[in-house]
């Protein structure tokens, strides 16, 4: 076995390539799809993600070398008690832990079932470059008003800097603002922050990143508070995993279905198995980053595979065409939806088909 395709991309990948790799494993649970009973799946049916992304070079026939080692190439390594190249080998080459010169210490029934996909480096990373939908209509929860500067109260109420007389409760139900004991109803983040500059708050007090931070960076950013304060609890409690999400936030586990960062074998977003260790391993970018590229995917409709095999003759000029193909499919797609529904000039699909036209 030669070159290989990027599971996501299709496109070859060659020796020296910079690639991604991602362990998979086989799904386990009762209700995945019987292929042979629908023509459609979920991404994860058969094959979900086990731990982060690893990086390194391909060098044909399923090697990777110049491995990229970080804390979480570090964790692996522990988790399994091997060098990050043994346990490389072992899966880019199908090799059972009886057949290589060091088995794992930990975890050998996981190391034997574990798959891969490999993919570019450059379409990873330039897939969590690309602009995630921005929360514009945020919910008001005490992460948002703590993202504006407010302050909590004892009472469990919320102080604004510089408006004495102005107080915000929030609830499950949704949240209040109380001016001078008079209470209004208000529902979204831009909507608070349009009434309290009205009321004569400091525009510049307010923290401006809250207007760019995606749902995952925020769910990340939730998650990690919620663990942090699990584990400020006496053990008998925290033992039953971190209570249901208030308002509306998610946990990360919410956007990465059936996904195990840790490599524990189930993740729930409410239970006690909550990838804590690696999601206190990874950066908050390394976490974010996949989280992103895995619902990228899942929008795609692009299933979590093993690599395919590149024919001997394959040739650029065809994966050229075959990409004017889809665009051209694409293209014709975007007329008819153009043609058959009132869309505003200023529509995204109108700047869509102009790059199109221009490519």
């Amino acid at each position: 076995m030669g070159n290989v395709t990027g599971f996501a991309s299709g496109l070859p990948i060659e020796y020296g390539d910079d690639v991604v790799v991602i362990p998979l494993r086989m799904t386990s649970d009762d209700n995945i799809h019987d292929p042979r009973k629908s023509g459609a799946m979920y991404i994860t049916d058969f094959l979900c993600p086990y731990f982060l992304p690893l990086f390194g070079k391909y060098d044909t026939y399923n090697k990777v070398y110049d491995i990229e080692t970080n804390k979480i190439t570090d964790y692996i390594e522990k988790f399994f008690g091997l060098p990050i190249e043994t346990f490389l080998k072992s899966i880019l080459q199908n090799v059972n832990s009886n057949e290589i010169e060091r088995r794992p210490i930990n975890n050998d029934k996981l190391f034997n079932e574990l798959a891969y996909g490999i993919e570019h480096r450059s379409f990873y990373e330039k897939i969590c470059d690309m602009d995630m939908p921005i929360i514009k209509e945020l919910g008001i929860d005490n992460y948002i008003l703590d993202k504006l500067g407010c302050s909590e109260q004892d009472d469990g109420s919320w102080k604004v800097p510089g408006l004495n007389d102005v107080i915000i409760r929030v609830n499950r139900l949704g949240s209040s603002l109380i001016v001078e004991d008079k209470i209004e109803e208000i529902n979204y983040g831009y909507e608070l922050i349009e009434r309290l500059i009205e009321l004569g708050a400091d525009q510049t007090k307010f923290s401006k990143d809250i207007f760019t931070i995606s749902k995952y960076e925020k769910s990340y950013d939730y998650t990690m508070l919620k663990i942090e304060e699990s584990e400020k609890l006496p053990l008998e409690k925290r033992i039953f995993g971190l209570e249901f999400p208030e308002g509306n936030n998610r946990y990360i586990t919410s956007y990465i279905d059936k996904t195990s960062l840790s490599g524990e074998y189930l993740h729930r977003f409410d239970s006690r198995n909550m990838p804590c260790r690696m999601l206190k391993t990874a950066s908050r970018k390394e976490v974010i980053d996949f989280v992103k590229f895995y619902n990228v995917l899942q929008k795609m409709g692009i299933c979590f595979t093993p690599s395919n095999v590149v024919s001997d003759d394959f040739s650029h000029r065809l994966i050229y065409d075959v990409m004017k193909i889809k665009k051209d499919i694409h293209e014709d797609k975007i007329d008819d939806i153009l043609e058959d529904v009132i869309v505003d000039e200023d529509d995204d699909l109108y700047a869509i088909k102009k790059e199109m036209k221009e490519w």
